[in-house]
């Protein structure tokens, strides 16, 4: 008897196919007849850091900034289109840097990343953060300007925890009128909270946007346990805690957004199970 397959698996993209021995061509290139300080024949370490709703994939690599002289290894971000087959580089950063997600606004004109960073300290020792703690590393989040490529935003919040940036994308060509648009952003520190940042952009040129003003923000939820984004129906679920002692059951929660409506909670089950104190408490 046969038994028709639950799951049906479909190559989106190769990573080494269609990102590494592209950017290996151009950097050969790039480099031909000239030192650029790397090995051109060794091949590029490429990272995914994210996926947005219409297919295009978010990663990065190090290389020599083409924006410098000295020949330094700094990060970059490209975006891979599936549809089109094609690299597009997003950002090059200052330095070097561990970036652990990324995520880009429906016109491409706004990039937020999160880089895990050595934790700074004015005496030589490891940073004390939350209840005496310390550690090693620590989360920053910043929102950088790609077209025109411009400023560079720190949103000012550094944690122990994991923290995500995810910006929501509509099903039609972005917010807003043909003038001013609105890019609208979560923002995720585990165990603390999910909030929504809402972004007004003006016009600059033909196809550029920047940020005008300060972004408005609002929180949507609060003490939760685990995250996942489901960039296809931008749908957000979550593990939560309504009361802030241990014993408290969890709930999963299902949140739907929405291009010119607020979100909407769709699914909202208290489960049976709660977490130990040692993985539940906050930070």
């Amino acid at each position: 008897m046969e038994h028709a397959a639950m799951l049906d698996f479909r190559t989106c993209f190769d990573l080494k196919k269609d990102i590494v021995t592209l950017l290996n061509q151009e950097s050969s290139g790039a480099g031909a007849g000239a030192d650029t300080g790397a090995d051109a024949g060794a091949p590029r370490q490429v990272r995914v850091l994210g996926q947005e709703r219409d297919g295009a994939v978010l990663y990065t690599w190090d290389d020599v900034s083409p924006y410098r002289q000295d020949d330094v290894i700094v990060s970059h971000i490209g975006l891979y289109e599936p549809v089109s087959k094609e690299n597009t580089v997003l950002f090059v950063h200052e330095k070097l840097v561990h970036l652990v997600n990324c995520t880009v606004n429906q016109e491409r004109t706004l990039l937020a990343f999160t880089t895990q960073e050595k934790a700074p300290s004015s005496s030589g020792s490891p940073a004390r953060h939350s209840e005496g703690r310390h550690h090693a590393q620590v989360y920053r989040s910043y929102l950088a300007e790609v077209q025109p490529a411009n400023r560079v935003f720190y949103l000012n919040i550094e944690r122990d925890n994991y923290l995500m940036v995810q910006f929501l994308h509509g099903k039609g060509q972005g917010y807003g009128d043909t003038t001013s648009k609105e890019s609208h952003m979560l923002f995720l520190i585990h165990k603390e909270l999910i909030g929504l940042y809402h972004m007004k952009l003006s016009r600059v040129g033909y196809s550029g946007m920047e940020m005008c003003g300060q972004p408005r923000t609002e929180v949507l939820a609060k003490r939760f346990q685990w995250a996942q984004w489901d960039h296809q129906r931008q749908r957000l679920y979550y593990l939560s805690q309504k009361k802030k002692n241990s014993s408290s059951k969890l709930t999963f929660t299902c949140m739907q957004f929405y291009e010119k409506h607020p979100p909407e909670v769709m699914m909202e089950v208290q489960l049976p199970i709660s977490l130990p104190p040692e993985v539940s408490k906050a930070p």
